[in-house]
């Protein structure tokens, strides 16, 4: 009964990690966001470059993976090599749950990010282990004495309630913003750009022109990403950072202060200020924003009254083009306003046509 009930354990394991494995590996491939509980961790991972392995998505692996245990399971149940599928299960479950401790670990300490799916691929893996190490070891006279057509119900449950949560985070997935205030027409690259911090490649085709609050926790968790997402690129986007403190807003006592400090480093001490100030775990007092500015000893670029003019020169700009809210993006292509994103959309916005053309083609020779 032990060894019955045991089996099936390993079943379900694999049934619901495949499962999850699904959905994870169905959000990379058609590019939807995956529903996170209410967080965006899920696809702050998802884009990172250890969620792939040599371009194929690591969920994709893991779905392999527990087919190759859903296979071993069954045939288990059937009475089909039963002392060989014990030892593979084991090694099988045993390396997936290394691995994804491993990228559990790297999720929480350099991406600062938790991924709900990942996690419950993760319990799958310790629970279908544990479920080997408590087989008995030997395998002479091991029969499993349930009924196979039993063991169904215990494969399809845990797979259709991992899909049914799936599909209604899906469907209750928050709604971008409104950024209907926002009218292209009225976009000037070359008011942005003159205004702007930037980092990326000066002949790159496709330009993000971000407005973002340093104290805001959606621009905190895009801002690696962006990063991330320019280096990937090689030289095909730019950035363009914009300062928009929400003033007057409870939580945002400090970010037209982090602002001005910031505006007075120069160009690399700029970008190693925001780094600091977004990596930080919890939100930054007036005397961490002191702090942080004080590490950089180099020449600054602004006196401090001029760093204040700047920003509020920054603040009238996001006002007239209509931004209301942090971060808000607006994307050009060879200098021509083409779209405006929000943190919930972005993702989607650039992988219109328009930008895959560019996103596909060669990277452009540096001048």
């Amino acid at each position: 009964m032990r060894y019955s009930l045991l089996n099936r354990l390993t079943l379900a394991c694999a049934a619901t990690g495949l499962a999850i494995s699904s959905v994870i590996t169905f959000a990379h491939s058609s590019n939807m966001p995956l529903p996170c509980g209410g967080s965006s961790g899920c696809d702050q991972v998802a884009q990172d470059p250890s969620s792939y392995f040599r371009g194929v998505p690591v969920s994709a692996i893991g779905m392999a993976a527990y087919v190759f245990l859903l296979i071993v399971a069954v045939a288990r149940i059937r009475g089909i090599a039963v002392k060989p599928s014990l030892l593979v299960g084991f090694i099988m479950s045993f390396a997936g749950a290394i691995i994804s401790v491993v990228l559990t670990y790297h999720a929480i300490t350099k991406i600062h990010a938790t991924c709900l799916w990942c996690l419950g691929s993760l319990s799958m893996m310790i629970l279908s282990t544990l479920a080997y190490v408590a087989m008995p070891s030997g395998s002479k006279g091991i029969k499993d004495t349930a009924p196979p057509k039993s063991a169904i119900l215990w494969a399809v449950i845990p797979s259709l309630i991992v899909v049914g949560i799936g599909v209604y985070g899906a469907i209750n997935r928050p709604k971008p913003p409104d950024l209907s205030s926002i009218d292209l027409g009225k976009v000037s690259y070359s008011e942005l750009l003159a205004s702007s911090r930037i980092v990326g490649q000066e002949n790159a085709p496709v330009t993000i022109a971000e407005f973002s609050d340093l104290m805001c926790p959606a621009c905190r968790q895009m801002h690696q990403r962006l990063l991330i997402f320019l280096v990937h690129q090689k030289g095909k986007v730019r950035l363009m950072f914009h300062h928009f403190p929400l003033v007057g807003f409870e939580g945002h006592e400090q970010s037209r202060y982090a602002a001005e400090l910031s505006e007075q480093l120069n160009a690399d001490d700029f970008w190693g200020f925001v780094g600091k100030v977004y990596a930080m775990d919890t939100k930054p007092t007036r005397d961490d924003l002191d702090k942080i500015f004080s590490s950089f000893h180099s020449k600054h670029l602004r006196t401090e009254s001029a760093a204040k003019e700047e920003v509020t020169r920054e603040m009238k700009i996001g006002a007239s083009l209509g931004v209301k809210q942090t971060p808000t993006y607006i994307l050009f292509i060879d200098g021509k306003p083409v779209a405006k994103a929000s943190s919930y959309d972005i993702k989607e916005v650039i992988s219109r046509p328009e930008f895959a053309k560019i996103f596909n083609a060669p990277p452009p020779k540096a001048k």
